[in-house]
Formats: structure tokens, C-alpha cells, sequence
């Protein structure tokens, strides 16, 4: 029986339709997917059987590519000798880089080639292949296992600029060629797999920066980002890569079969977070909120909400829209990294406690305080000055 929690949600949903064409998408390819459940049962690996639908994997891979389309802007500090460094980091023409977003130790490794303004994205822990478009603002979703592809439109953040990882450092050392007063925190040496890198330190109000380089070559080996409470760190540069165009095509490949859908970024808000908590603590949490909070948590829990919403005795529209409201949820809090002040004090709380604080954040240039209790319920306090 479905739980009354996740009832609950749902009904503070369903007057929020599905868009039309994720909708259709959604309606298609799932009951393609609820059919193979029952004649499956349970004899095989349910993730196995879960990513076989292309609904979940198409909002598995969405959710990935939102985290690494979210920018940021600051301002930060430039010397002398760290000139050296970021030339080869803004003219490079093709960069390959793996990131991971939070625990190096557990995190999904992601791997980038950016060709200009497009990327070819791959993941350790997923077979799908994006294509990313960022001045069309389009990706390209492939599924090599059942050649199954989702062109989508993106709406929001992208089409006015918003750059991926490296264009998040491309923007900030462009800054600081811009103002040569401004110097960088000298870090001395230090071993990276077994060589020898300089490090410096860079950093404003919102990121802090580190970038570790080969001395003798001074290209980039190691980039480490930092902001708020979410950690990025760039690893295995390669700069001027000879690559393939045909790598970055937004052409479907022979023999996929093609879905188009729209993901729109700007539809995201507080209800959405609060309901992405709720989703935390009644699926992974039995009924406790997590330790921790960060775009790292939400990118690892991703893929399993798939899982968790595949038996649920609902809607195909209402779990399309579960999952999208889950990671609008995620884009809640990675937006307030740049935009407020916020803590986080849920660990060992249970969702119901009244009692106890377990979120809170303070826009930029507000005077007030919103304030989350374990019941789920919001209030707002004025904040002394």
C-alpha cells in the first residue's frame, strides 16, 4: 500500500500538470516499463530492471546534466606567476576532465570533452551518453543499450549563459585577468599521483578555488572548487585533445529511436525542497531526515528514487512528476549556495519532530529568516540587525 506521506505529496501535486510532451514521453515508455516489472517479478536485480525504463533513465540523466548546467559568479584574486597557469585553462580549444561533485572516494565520476560550447558527457555509474548543446540549449540523451535517445529543449539558466564546470573556472580566471590588482594565495608544492604540483588559492565572497599545476608545464593537473557546501573537483586534465567532431553531433545516431521533452530549470522553488525532504526521509531515511545535505547527497539518491518510485501504486503522470519535483528540489538548494546564507541541522531528526529545526536560509539583502521544523512546516522570523 502505498505510504501516506508519499500520498501527501502527491496530492499537493496533482494540480500541477505534467507538460505535455514529457507527459506523452512519459506515458509511452512507462508502460512499456510496468509491463516488463510484472512479467519480471522480482527474480532480477530491480535497478537492473528499473534502468531498463526510459522514463527513470531519462530523468536520472536530466537530474545529472541540471548539476553540472548550474553556474555561479565571483570574484576572486590573480598574481604574476599564476598568469602562466590559467592562459593554457582560457584558450585551450578541447579539454577532457573527469569531475566529481562531493567524496571523491564515493562519488559518480563524470567525464567531460568540452569542444567550444559543447560537451560529451559520460558517467561511471550509468551507460548514457549526453551530448550537450549550451548555446542552443539542447541535450542529446543516449541509451546505447536499447539505442534510445530524448532530445531535450532547455529552458531557464542555459540560455543565458550558463556554463559547465570548466566554464565556471573559465569565468572566474577571466575575471582575474581583468584586474591585475587582485592576487592569488600562493600554496607552495604538493604530490598529485605521483608529481610534482604548484598550488594557489583564489577565492570571493561565494567560491573558493585551488588549482594545482605541473611547474614545468604550468598546465593545470588538479582544480578544486568550493562553494558553499557543495565540492567540485576537476582531475585528469588534458588540454588540446586531437577529438573527433562527430563526438559532440547533435545528430541521432543510425537506428536510435528519438523522444523530444522540455526540462524546464526555472520551475523550482520551496514547496519543491520540502517535498524533496519529505521523499529523503520516508524512502532512504526510515522516517529520519539525512546527516547531511548537498548537491552530492541529492545526485547519489537520484538514481535510487527510481527504484523507489517504481512500485508505487500511482500514476505515470504522478511519478513523472515526483521524480522532476525531486530534482527541482535539488536545484532548490544548489541555488541558494549563490543566493543566501543557509545551514542545516536534520541529522537524527524524524520527519513529524515539531520541535526541532531542521533547515534554514536567509536570502541576500533580506532581513528575514525561513525556517523548516521537522513537521515540514515553514515559518518566517525577522533577523536582528
Amino acid at each position: 500500500m502505498q505510504d501516506n506521506r508519499i500520498e501527501g505529496i502527491l496530492k499537493a501535486i496533482r494540480n500541477e500538470p505534467v507538460p505535455d510532451d514529457v507527459h506523452e514521453l512519459a506515458t509511452h515508455i512507462t508502460s512499456e516499463f510496468e509491463q516488463e516489472f510484472i512479467v519480471n517479478g522480482l527474480s532480477t536485480s530491480l535497478w537492473e530492471r528499473v534502468m531498463k525504463s526510459r522514463v527513470t533513465r531519462f530523468v536520472a540523466a536530466v537530474a545529472a546534466v541540471v548539476i553540472g548546467l548550474v553556474g555561479v559568479g565571483v570574484l576572486i584574486d590573480e598574481s604574476v606567476s599564476f598568469a602562466e597557469v590559467v592562459k593554457p585553462l582560457l584558450n585551450a580549444g578541447t579539454v577532457e576532465l573527469d569531475f566529481v561533485v562531493g567524496d571523491e572516494k564515493d562519488g559518480p565520476i563524470v567525464h567531460d570533452v568540452v569542444v567550444g560550447s559543447k560537451i560529451r558527457r559520460t558517467f561511471s555509474n550509468m551507460n548514457t551518453v549526453l551530448i550537450i548543446d549550451l548555446d542552443a540549449a539542447k541535450m542529446l540523451a543516449l541509451e546505447p543499450s536499447d539505442k534510445s535517445a530524448a532530445l531535450v529543449d532547455i529552458k531557464g539558466p542555459v540560455e543565458k549563459g550558463t556554463k559547465n564546470y570548466l566554464g565556471i573556472v573559465r569565468n572566474v580566471l577571466a575575471e582575474v585577468e581583468a584586474d591585475p590588482n587582485r592576487t592569488a594565495r600562493p600554496l607552495g608544492e604538493r604530490e598529485i599521483d605521483g608529481r610534482t604540483a604548484v598550488g594557489f588559492e583564489v577565492g570571493g565572497k561565494d567560491m573558493k578555488l585551488t588549482i594545482w599545476a605541473d611547474p614545468e608545464t604550468s598546465l593545470a593537473m588538479r582544480i578544486e572548487m568550493q562553494y558553499g557546501e557543495s565540492r567540485t573537483v576537476l582531475k585528469n586534465i588534458r588540454f588540446d585533445v586531437d577529438t573527433n567532431e562527430s563526438l559532440v553531433s547533435m545528430d541521432v545516431p543510425a537506428g536510435y529511436t528519438l523522444q523530444e521533452a522540455t526540462f524546464d530549470m526555472t520551475q523550482f522553488s520551496e514547496k519543491d525542497f520540502v517535498a524533496s525532504l519529505e521523499v529523503f526521509a520516508e524512502q532512504f531515511g526510515n522516517g529520519a531526515f539525512p546527516d547531511t545535505l548537498s548537491t552530492e547527497v541529492y545526485m547519489k539518491q537520484m538514481a535510487g528514487l527510481a527504484a523507489k518510485i517504481a512500485p508505487l501504486d500511482i500514476s505515470v503522470n504522478e511519478k513523472t512528476q515526483l521524480g522532476i519535483q525531486f530534482a527541482r528540489g535539488m536545484l532548490f538548494l544548489q541555488s541558494l549556495d549563490h543566493r543566501a546564507e543557509w545551514g542545516y541541522t536534520g541529522k537524527g531528526v524524524q520527519l513529524g519532530d515539531a520541535e526541532n529545526t531542521i533547515f534554514w536560509y536567509q536570502l541576500n539583502g533580506t532581513k528575514v529568516r525561513r525556517v523548516i521544523d521537522g513537521d515540514l512546516k515553514v515559518q518566517e522570523t525577522a533577523v536582528a540587525e
